[in-house]
């Protein structure tokens, strides 16, 4: 299997113990590193090793890596190798060509991001935790304003809104 694994995402990656995180019903899962590889079937590599990557609009691009996903409905998680700042970004899963929406100007404000999300998850991993410990308006606010601070106002935080919704 033919993969892109810039040394910069496997240092980082080492220093960030966060696997996954819950948030009501939906949450975010990082592949170990140990998984990376076989994180890319059916996105950049078919089940039976043939890859699936393209130049073409819709194709999922040869500079992309799974990185994880969306827990609630699956979409990847994506790392554009081909930027020095490594952004992600994501795309809705099943929905025929990938339309990549970018949701961090970088892979360091990404994991900043997510280490702030797994902080406000605590008591509330699951729908009846959410239901009795709610993320209060100034809580929500505050983390929504510091995720568009780490990508420095560049991006929606529409991404990271819709999480909250748990």
């Amino acid at each position: 299997m033919n993969m892109v694994n810039p040394g910069r995402y496997v240092e980082l990656r080492h220093s960030f113990p966060i696997v996954e995180v819950q948030f009501g019903c939906g949450g975010i899962y990082l592949f170990p590193l140990t998984e990376l590889e076989s994180g890319q079937v059916g996105y950049s590599v078919a089940p039976d090793g043939m890859p699936l990557e393209g130049e073409g609009d819709g194709e999922w691009r040869p500079s992309w890596l799974a990185i994880g996903y969306e827990t609630a409905l699956g979409d990847p998680l994506i790392m554009d190798t081909s930027e020095p700042a490594l952004p992600i970004c994501t795309a809705m899963h099943g929905e025929g060509p990938w339309n990549a929406e970018q949701i961090s100007v970088s892979l360091d404000a990404f994991l900043e991001s997510l280490a702030e999300f797994s902080r406000i998850s605590v008591g509330r991993t699951c729908p009846v935790d959410l239901e009795k410990n709610p993320l209060d308006d100034q809580s929500r606010t505050a983390f929504l304003m510091q995720v568009s601070s780490l990508n420095k106002g560049q991006l929606s935080t529409s991404f990271w809104s819709v999480l909250l919704e748990g």
